[in-house]
């Protein structure tokens, strides 16, 4: 999580856009409206093998246009660099970064969400990003520590209940 960072956020409709990466996402309850938001801040992490530590900066922007009444597309990017600043006495993985090397991540990501009835939503989102994630990737084996291209594709059914 940063440490610190600031946003700055635009509505374009009386109904509020909160970004996704804001603390605030849990609070706003309701339907949200068409906006843009940029921020910027410090970005420090446990690498995903448990054996390094890295600190850097960040900048995200994050965008959501209304289509038709229903229907809204928006798009989002992160760009983290950071540098390797500490390493575990039994070493790091093959591959992955060493102590004072430059760690460039990156991640694009689109999503199309279709308001079928009031409260029920269909989303379809697909992401791009270069990282060393841990995430499940591929039909099994385990992930590589070193920094490679990722992708993935999720739909979704949502039903909001208020």
């Amino acid at each position: 999580m940063p440490t610190i960072f600031g946003d700055f956020v635009y509505r374009s409709t009386a109904l509020p856009f909160v970004p996704s990466w804001s603390s605030l996402d849990r609070y706003v309850a309701g339907e949200r409206g068409p906006g843009a938001a940029i921020g910027v801040g410090t970005f420090s992490r446990l690498d995903p093998t448990g054996s390094a530590g890295d600190v850097g900066g960040q900048i995200a922007a994050e965008g959501r246009v209304a289509i038709t009444r229903e229907i809204y597309a928006g798009g989002s990017g992160t760009v983290v660099l950071a540098e390797r600043v500490v390493v575990s006495d039994l070493g790091v993985p093959e591959g992955a970064p060493r102590v004072g090397e430059l760690i460039l991540l990156t991640r694009v990501a689109a999503q199309l969400e279709w308001e079928l009835t009031r409260g029920i939503t269909q989303r379809a989102s697909a992401f791009i990003e270069r990282s060393d994630r841990d995430d499940p990737v591929g039909l099994g084996g385990a992930p590589s520590a070193s920094l490679q291209p990722r992708w993935g594709v999720t739909v979704s059914l949502a039903a909001t209940v208020f």
